[in-house]
């Protein structure tokens, strides 16, 4: 019979294969923090700038949603199961470095774009080095840091996405104030491009360079050889087969939660349509908010899981991620039934403050289930039930808007879809916390597996 995964742990901290700065646990989540923010840079820049792509190669709302759906999430829920099973059998660190390049030298490629199709492969591009990030780091920070003290780094990492988010927001805005001032009209090669491929291509050329950090770190021991021997891809389908009661709850929150999800990355253009505010003052405040508003959620919402798991409370991350999830999804319907944009920015504020604790806190709940030679191939089948749908999910959203009211199509689309979505998505993760109850009171295996 398969081993119950609470028997597989992490190594912690101090099994790391050598000491010093550069295999210290915090020194590699300073590292894997750094790639999650450059991997959201381009994904802030693209929804600011996406109005001025769909007028300057005169797209539909569709082909937008093309590019903002499928274009990132189709690729990447192809190329996931591949690489989680590259996460959990060859070098971590290179294959991140790999992806780093990659990522860079794609974001360039989508700021000289001239066309749809050009456009669609350059995010294509994108999304395969995704595919690696995601599952390899999860896989690292689960050998890097014990069960009790999962909670912080997983915040600091998630929160690091919503960070890189709100960065990338402000200096969109800011690159679009000086690209329409025409700052960069007198410059060499770029004074010939748009405004919206500069935003998009100069991130990408700057951040070139840092891919190389992630050679200076060690990567962490895995766990015994005893405990990994044996971990094949015909072991995961029998691990799955025989915990499928166990996690399809948290599969189908991810798949349901790609509408909301779809919604966030319509909010800048929702903003600009349907209020009239201006890009740049778009990009300033949200890039403000979520740099201000995801740390505190981050730190709060790992300090949060660490002091109550710290305490004996069990299953304290799924009961966070619950109370996380059903604000989340109040501030996200509530911001399209508000006028002021005070109102508007401060609702917004409130998102990025419970995001970094969701992600952070349904994935600890997750690893704290899940063994350790199983994470990057678990964690990878997770994504692609995000990402799958995702791909989508804006262009389920873009029809929605076809059907309805001509004044704010967008805006009404999207709160049906938000609204309909958070619904579904807070029954599920009740199940699934429900779930993990059963499995720590011992009723796992033959009792539910008929479930």
């Amino acid at each position: 019979m398969t081993a119950r995964p609470e028997e597989h742990r992490a190594v912690g901290p101090a099994a790391t294969d050598r000491p010093g700065l550069a295999g210290h646990p915090y020194s590699i989540l300073c590292v894997l923090c750094l790639f999650s923010m450059l991997d959201s840079i381009d994904e802030g820049g693209l929804s600011l700038v996406i109005d001025r792509i769909r007028h300057d190669l005169s797209l539909t709302h569709v082909e937008v949603s093309f590019i903002l759906g499928f274009a990132s999430t189709a690729i990447t829920s192809l190329l996931l199961l591949p690489a989680g099973l590259l996460v959990d059998s060859v070098s971590r660190k290179r294959l991140l470095f790999g992806m780093a390049l990659v990522w860079s030298g794609m974001s360039f490629m989508n700021g000289i774009a001239n066309g749809f199709w050009r456009l669609l492969f350059a995010r294509s591009g994108s999304a395969a080095a995704d595919a690696i990030l995601k599952p390899g780091s999860q896989s690292i920070l689960r050998d890097v840091f014990p069960p009790e003290r999962r909670g912080l780094p997983f915040s600091l990492y998630w929160g690091s996405f919503s960070l890189g988010n709100g960065i990338s927001f402000y200096l969109s805005g800011s690159l679009i104030r000086l690209a329409d001032s025409g700052f960069f009209r007198a410059w060499p090669v770029v004074g010939r491009f748009l405004p919206w491929q500069i935003v998009l291509g100069l991130p990408g050329m700057c951040t070139l360079p840092l891919a190389f950090v992630i050679l200076l770190i060690r990567e962490p021991a895995r766990e015994a050889r005893a405990a990994t021997a044996g971990a094949t891809l015909g072991d995961t389908v029998r691990f799955i087969r025989s915990y499928w009661w166990l996690y399809w709850p948290s599969f189908a929150y991810s798949i349901v939660w790609s509408i909301p999800n779809a919604g966030y990355l319509w909010t800048p253009t929702v903003l600009t349509e349907s209020w009239k505010i201006p890009e740049a003052d778009v990009g300033h405040m949200i890039g403000l908010l979520g740099i201000v508003m995801s740390i505190a959620g981050t730190l709060g919402g790992g300090w949060l899981v660490d002091a109550l798991s710290s305490r004996g409370i069990r299953d304290v991350a799924i009961r966070v991620s619950i109370v996380a999830s059903a604000l989340m999804a109040f501030f996200q319907t509530a911001i399209l039934h508000v006028y002021p944009p005070w109102q508007v920015f401060s609702l917004i504020s409130l998102m990025y403050v419970f995001q970094g604790t969701i992600n952070a806190s349904y994935y600890v709940a997750i690893a704290s289930v899940t063994p350790g030679r199983f994470m990057g191939r678990m964690f990878a089948l997770q994504f692609i039930c995000l990402s799958l749908p995702g791909a989508l999910a804006p262009t389920l959203i873009a029809m929605t808007a076809r059907h309805v009211p001509a004044h704010a199509a967008m805006a009404s689309a999207v709160n049906l879809n938000v609204g309909f979505g958070s619904v579904v998505y807070l029954l599920l993760l009740l199940l699934f916390s429900y779930r993990i109850h059963r499995f720590r009171q011992g009723a796992a295996g033959d009792a539910l597996s008929h479930v």
